[in-house]
């Protein structure tokens, strides 16, 4: 540190680890168009985002502050179950593969979650599809609204999904939505290996179905009891299952985006998501669209390393800072 660069560089650097530090939490990392990595400290910072390609430039004061709740980087022995349930308490999964918390636990630093191929033995989870496999969820045992999440995970080898997404475990104030930030499945799903496909549901509204698509910008199915939809697929280029990938996810008052690895892959107008959810990991048969893996590709492994949670704390709400147009389109 003698020379007046090397000085500079080495007070950003203990800077650096002085924050990370005082705080025993990775703070987020978010990617900018502009300048790269950017890291987030307690300070004032600048953001930069891209509306209608005009680059702009947003003051803000405040600090991100780890969630704990939904904040977990599974180096205990056992799952916590202060924090997650091992089974989704409302619903048996999707069938015909039923959710089996013995599918569900941590090992070498890493939340296992198994697919396999298993005899169901209740006659009345039988008489209700469930049949031949077994799959796994875990569910967070509090709801939040808004933040930065993020996930380092590899996908299940399998035709099976490995997902991470959100909903409402009932309706509140008359909505009910779910916000999937992937649902990814393995090689044995060459079509679909390389895809990050994400989606958001509006399944209840306190105002007619009928109003929803105008409302909520969204799409409706035509299947009765069906969602209002927007989604968006990102093409990776790499099998899911094959390495382990990060995924950023902030959602906030205006609009929610995903980063993949660093990039950012898309932005959408928030208008209706605005109700607390639960956060899950799952695995789901999905023959309708994935398929159904032959039994002897199973069981197989969704591994997550960690899961980080942030909120925005300070004089400017980050969900109310960040206003994005309407006219936004999509990134290439």
């Amino acid at each position: 540190c003698t020379s007046p660069g090397k000085m500079l560089l080495c007070v950003c650097w203990a800077l650096l680890c002085g924050a990370v530090a005082a705080n025993h939490h990775p703070l987020p990392l978010r990617y900018s168009h502009w300048s790269g990595w950017l890291f987030i400290n307690h300070a004032d910072h600048y953001h930069h985002h891209n509306d209608d390609h005009n680059a702009k430039q947003h003051h803000t004061k405040g600090k991100w502050v780890p969630y704990e709740p939904m904040t977990d980087e599974f180096n205990s022995a056992k799952v916590n179950t202060s924090k997650w349930y091992t089974h989704d308490p409302t619903w048996f999964g999707r069938q015909p593969g039923l959710f089996a918390a013995h599918n569900v636990f941590t090992k070498d630093g890493y939340l296992h979650m198994l697919a396999r191929h298993e005899k169901i033995n209740s006659t009345q989870r039988q008489k209700e599809g469930y049949h031949n496999y077994t799959t796994s969820s875990v569910k967070s045992k509090v709801t939040t609204k808004y933040g930065y999440f993020e996930v380092r995970w590899k996908s299940g080898s399998s035709k099976i999904s490995s997902s991470f997404w959100f909903n409402t475990p009932k309706t509140v104030d008359g909505w009910r939505i779910e916000i999937d930030v992937f649902e990814t499945t393995g090689a044995s799903a060459p079509k679909f290996a390389q895809h990050l496909p994400s989606h958001t549901h509006i399944w209840d509204t306190p105002f007619p179905k009928k109003e929803r698509p105008d409302k909520c910008h969204c799409t409706p199915d035509k299947q009765p009891n069906s969602p209002c939809t927007v989604g968006e697929t990102y093409k990776t280029g790499a099998d899911l299952s094959s390495a382990f990938n990060v995924v950023g996810f902030e959602w906030n008052t205006t609009h929610i985006e995903v980063h993949f690895n660093g990039k950012h892959v898309w932005t959408k107008v928030n208008y209706c998501l605005h109700t607390p959810v639960a956060m899950l990991f799952d695995r789901e048969t999905m023959p309708n669209w994935f398929g159904l893996p032959p039994f002897s590709e199973l069981p197989d492994d969704f591994m997550i390393d960690y899961v980080r949670t942030w909120k925005w704390e300070g004089h400017a709400l980050r969900e109310e800072h960040y206003v994005m147009s309407p006219k936004l389109k999509k990134p290439k």
